[in-house]
């Protein structure tokens, strides 16, 4: 129960941080990243490390992002400003299961701790609506194994902590799409 945690302050003691992503069915992705110091690879390999998901992956697709705190809205915007989707937020979970049943959306990134319905609350409620299902995305500062579960057990797809990275999002994006399409 501890070893991902101990995992991840290693790599965070190494300039660089520990993801868990999971899906129901699928299996879980443990993604290990670590600061090492520069060294001088071919321009090609380089490149190669950086590998973003295409952007089409995103187009045409909505987002939810439902999230009570403004400053952590605002850096969520800002990591998909760029992308061509579409993104909505509400501020609380009762807001997000009702434009989830407005708009439909694609991904629902859900933070755990919310006023009037937390996130998993939420995610419980939205799972009882009899239309198609977005991919749930935990977004939390929560990083210990019983949060985790807490969210695959409400119905959430896969978990994002805080603070998140641009390319942790987007991979986790472009996965739910992802999984979505396959569940059409």
């Amino acid at each position: 129960g501890l070893g991902l945690a101990i995992s991840r302050q290693l790599a965070r003691m190494m300039g660089g941080d520990v993801v868990a992503t999971s899906a129901v069915n699928v299996g879980s992705c443990f993604v290990i990243t670590v600061d090492f110091p520069e060294v001088n690879l071919p321009a090609k390999r380089i490149a190669d490390l950086d590998v973003l998901p295409d952007p089409a992956v995103f187009t045409d697709k909505t987002v939810l992002l439902a999230e009570d705190n403004r400053t952590n809205r605002f850096l969520v915007q800002k990591l998909l400003k760029d992308l061509p989707l579409t993104l909505i937020t509400a501020v609380n979970g009762k807001e997000a299961v009702d434009k989830v049943k407005e708009h439909k959306p694609d991904v629902v990134l859900m933070d755990m701790s919310m006023p009037n319905m937390d996130g998993l609350a939420a995610t419980r409620a939205i799972r009882k609506m009899p239309q198609k299902q977005p991919h749930i995305i935990a977004l939390t500062a929560n990083a210990h194994r019983s949060d985790y579960e807490a969210c695959i057990r409400a119905g959430m797809d896969s978990f994002l902590t805080k603070p998140v990275r641009r390319r942790d999002m987007m991979d986790a994006l472009a996965a739910g799409f992802q999984m979505r399409s396959h569940n059409d």
